[in-house]
This record gives C-alpha cells, structure tokens and sequence, in this order.
C-alpha cells in the first residue's frame, strides 16, 4: 500500500493495493470503492484503512493505511449583514484563516489580507476564501447592501430679514432634517437653527435628511439681514449753470431699489444718474428727490435743493459793430461785461489780453 500524507478534508487520497485478487476494504467510509486493488479515500477526520487481500490460490493477507485528515479552517467576517449608504465605504474584516483572497474586486480597497474597504456602487456579494498554515481553504460570503441616497430637503432661499427684526426658526421640507453651519463636513444638529437679525449680512446654513440610515446630500438656505434703508446722495454741481449735466451720485446704505424725481417732471430709477436741466431767462431754485426701499425694511426718502443760473448776457460798453472799421496801425479798446470770466477770439496775438472784459485790439 503507497504511504499516507496529510490531507484536507474533502481532498481525495488515492490508495494502490496489488498482488490480489480480491480485496475488501474496512471502514468502507470515505472510499470510492471498497473492493478494488485502487480506490480513494475522502474521510472526514483522520481514519486508518485495512485491507484483506486475497490471492487467486486462496491466499490471504492484510494491510493498512492511516489517511491524516486536516480540519478546514472556520471563516468569520465582520461585520455582517452589512448595509452601507451610496457613495460610502466601510472597513470589512474576516478571522480564522492567516492569508485570504476577496473576490469580485469592484469596490474594494485590495483582494488580500484580513481586512478590506469595501464601497461598491450597487449591492454585491463578496467571496473571501480563507487558507490555514496547512493551506487547507474554506470559503464564506459577506453581502454588502447598498441603500439609496434620498435627494436633498426642499428648501426656500434667500430668507430676507431687515435688521434686528424678529426672526422665524427655518424650514425645509424633508425626513429626519440635520442642520449644519458648513456645506461639508462639520457636526450637525437635529435643532432648527433660528437666525440672528442682529447684524447686517449674509449668512449660510445647510441641511440633509436621512433615511434608512443614508443622509441626503446638503441644500444651502441664504440669510440676508438687511441693514435699515437711510437714503442720502451728493449733487456734484451745488451752484452752476442751467443747460449743465448734473451728477447725483447716491451715497444711501441699506437700499436696493431707487427712484430719483425732479421738479422739472422727470425721473430715474438708476442708482446714481445723471440729469440735464434746461436752460431759462432767471436763475431757478431745483429739488431733487431720492425714495429707496429693499422691499422688506421700511423705505426712506431724502430731498436736496439747490441753485443754477442763466448763461451770463454779454454785451459791448461801446457801441461797435460787427464789421468795426479802424485806421490802419490803430488800436481800438474794446469793453464787455456781464460775466466773471471771458474767452476772446481769435487768439492770435491782435489782443493784449484775451481773457479780461477790456482787452485792447490792435489786428493788422
């Protein structure tokens, strides 16, 4: 009979026995046949086989073999049943082997060693195969569950408050709502945040819902406190002259829509502007008003008056004309009043002066 080697359990040991005619093995357990010269044995646990030959004169003999069977290593895996969110990985771990194989390898982190990330997309059952110091295998699965994302919470955004006004707690409309003050990250919170009113600004808050265990992405909700509407602008020109542009650059806080009126009729809903005033025979006396509101404090108004004048008439002290004749090599003083300030022309070198009233002209 050929000698006996270590097995593992369910791996066949293949016996040869000659020189019989007839053989009849015991225990007939575990052998593939149990009255032939070759036959293999699969036992459970470690079993010696005897074998009674006989020979074709009627001869008898008998022999035997010990089969060592060694044990299956026993598999565990942590945690189990596991349920994990979409978009999540979690740490799996399996005992009672020293080397292991996992397989399918999608979604894991590695397909050896005891412990691996486990994150696939859709549920998947993984199949981790264990080997002992004897390198006898036993395998075990592990069903990882994957569980659907819920959509964010339905919120509204902005929520307007004018400063120091009495705020409401938010809302959004969800399952199992977990409030956060970062869009990622950070520790939530199943209060509901009520915002302070008590400075001016803009201010995030964040919120998910959770089902099944699996949080939602986050939704943003915007808290715009709005400071109180106080209207004031600056006219560029104060005294100046009818016919000018006119700009009134506003310089309000806390507004976000504006209406500019004139006295003259008109008006503008820019932030700043410009007005044209039309030119008349007196100086005239404007008001200017400016209305701002940002719809949710209360509006304000500011008015500013001011003055614009005439173009200066300008007229000769003598009485020249037009075509004003003079001697050749003479000069002529010419007089002018009505302004402040005076441009003559041309200004080629024929007068003294060309910015006084009385200049001396002397052309050639």
């Amino acid at each position: 009979i050929s000698n006996s080697t270590a097995k593992c359990v369910g791996d066949p040991y293949n016996i040869t026995c000659s020189s019989g005619a007839t053989y009849t093995w015991s225990p007939s357990v575990g052998l593939s046949c149990a009255t032939c010269g070759n036959t293999s044995a699969t036992p459970s646990s470690t079993t010696t086989y005897s074998v009674l030959v006989t020979t074709p004169f009627g001869c008898t003999g008998t022999a035997s073999v010990t089969v060592t069977i060694n044990p299956l290593p026993v598999l565990s895996v942590s945690p189990t049943p596991l349920s994990i969110c979409e978009g999540r990985d979690t740490l799996i771990t399996a005992s009672g082997a020293v080397n292991y194989t996992w397989s399918p390898s999608t979604g894991l982190s590695a397909t050896t060693g005891a412990s691996v990330m486990a994150g696939p997309t859709n549920t998947t059952i993984y199949t981790i195969v264990g080997y002992d110091a004897n390198n006898c295998h036993s395998s075990i699965n592990e069903t990882v569950i994957i569980g659907a994302l819920s959509p964010a919470p339905v919120v509204v955004s902005p929520v307007q408050y004018c400063i120091n006004a009495a705020p409401m707690p938010l809302a959004a409309i969800g399952t199992n709502l977990i409030w956060y003050t970062v869009p990622f990250a950070g520790t939530g919170t199943t209060v509901v945040p009520v915002p302070s009113t008590s400075v001016a600004g803009t201010f995030m808050y964040y919120v998910s819902q959770t089902s099944s265990g699996c949080e939602s992405p986050r939704d943003s909700i915007e808290v715009q406190v709005l400071d109180s509407v106080r209207m004031s602008f600056d006219v560029d020109v104060h005294v100046g002259c009818l016919n000018d542009s006119v700009l009134f650059r506003n310089t309000s806080s806390g507004g976000t829509q504006y209406l500019w009126t004139f006295n003259d009729g008109k008006s503008d809903t820019t932030t700043s502007t410009y007005h044209l005033f039309h030119p008349v025979l007196d100086s005239v006396v404007y008001w200017v008003q400016l209305n701002g509101t940002n719809y949710v404090c209360s509006p304000d108004s500011i008015i500013k008056t001011f003055t614009l004048y005439p173009a200066p008439p300008i007229r000769f002290l003598h009485d020249l004309t037009h075509d004003q004749a003079i001697p050749y090599g003479k000069s002529i003083q010419l007089s002018v009043y009505g302004a402040w300030i005076y441009y003559w022309t041309p200004d080629n070198g024929s007068l003294n002066n060309n910015n006084i009233s009385n200049p001396v002209a002397s052309p050639t």
